[in-house]
């Protein structure tokens, strides 16, 4: 199977609330979504934005060996080679890594972590069951974290899903 850009028809995430905002990605089989659910600062609404990808040929496993993985949150080092169309500005903002196939995962896990500081606070207006389990980080652009030993996790099989938090600082 080959790689598959799933975009998001969604508003340019410099204009999205300072709010966290939640991106969830799941595959099941060849099949992928992509969600983003951007939540009002008005109201109980959210504002949604949903689309698909398959990936081609026969394959249906996303079939990583964990000692060969690296998942890298918030941007990429220097000299790491990304698609073009991945090969996007590192991230500015914050942060919160919550779940990978259905685990908690703190940001505390990290194997390395570059040019991130835990100096700007990231406020937390939710209430959530991983609240005391989770742990933010502000990412300024220029640093990224490297997730530690996902293997302990368990094998990457044919439901795989990440949920990333995300919200941006107000100009």
């Amino acid at each position: 199977a080959g790689d598959v850009n799933i975009p998001l028809d969604s508003k340019p995430i410099s204009s999205w609330p300072t709010h966290f905002n939640l991106v969830k990605v799941e595959r099941i089989g060849k099949h992928g979504k992509v969600f983003l659910t951007i939540p009002s600062l008005t109201s109980t609404a959210e504002e949604k934005f949903i689309n698909k990808g398959e990936a081609p040929g026969d394959a249906s496993l996303l079939d990583l060996d964990a000692k060969n993985t690296v998942f890298y949150v918030g941007g990429v080092p220097p000299d790491f080679k990304v698609p073009p169309s991945l090969d996007l500005p590192g991230f500015i903002g914050c942060l919160e890594l919550a779940t990978l196939n259905d685990d908690v995962i703190s940001l505390y896990n990290f194997k390395n972590i570059y040019n991130i500081t835990k100096s700007i606070p990231c406020i937390r207006d939710k209430l959530a069951f991983t609240q005391s389990r989770v742990v933010n980080y502000f990412f300024d652009g220029s640093g990224y974290a490297l997730a530690k030993n996902i293997e302990s996790r368990g094998k990457f099989g044919l439901v795989t899903r990440f949920d990333i938090e995300v919200r941006t600082p107000s100009d």
